[in-house]
């Protein structure tokens, strides 16, 4: 790959554990957002209808054939689930795959070099080098412990504010301000 002669900018910095959770959770967030209605809806549903089904199984046809119970009986389960999907157990299985996933990740666990230039940025970790335009970052999120380049829906380049010093930052925030970035 041909580089531009000098670099705008240079950050080295490794992604921590916390950084990369509170990440993910920020995204996951953004999804529940868009789900969560839906879900809430579905489970309505399901639950009121294999609650009806149970009762008029049970009651009007006196016990009800038991294949057709623990069917009813499993779609009311399925819709207790669903309203309590995002509530109670949605946050606590994100965490737990960032967790794996920074375990496994070979790119999370590496010292990561990122080289800012006008059209780009190159993102170095380890021997391997990718050129990102531009035009490929959704958006920038600037949240309390991280800058987020979002390159799709759910991932992107994580830069921690703890790696950032006072200037580093001052310049990034001229490069992420200025067209063509966003």
């Amino acid at each position: 790959m041909e580089k531009a002669r000098h670099p705008l900018l240079t950050l080295t910095f490794e992604v921590s554990l916390p950084v990369y959770t509170e990440c993910v959770l920020m995204l996951g967030r953004r999804l529940k957002v868009k789900n969560m209605p839906h879900f809430l809806v579905t489970g309505a549903f399901m639950t009121v209808g294999a609650a009806a089904a149970l009762v008029y199984l049970n009651f009007h046809l006196g016990g009800g054939d038991g294949r057709l119970n623990a069917l009813a009986g499993a779609l009311l389960l399925l819709g207790v689930f669903n309203l309590l999907y995002y509530p109670v157990f949605f946050e606590k299985l994100l965490i737990r795959r960032a967790q794996k996933n920074y375990d496994k990740s070979p790119y999370l666990n590496k010292p990561v070099t990122l080289d800012f230039y006008p059209e780009y940025f190159e993102e170095t970790t380890g021997e391997e080098t990718n050129r990102v335009q531009w035009a490929s970052v959704l958006a920038v999120h600037r949240e309390q412990l991280y800058y987020l380049l979002r390159l799709t829906r759910d991932s992107g380049v994580i830069i921690p504010r703890t790696e950032v010093n006072n200037r580093q930052a001052g310049a990034l925030e001229e490069i992420l301000t200025r067209e063509p970035p966003l």
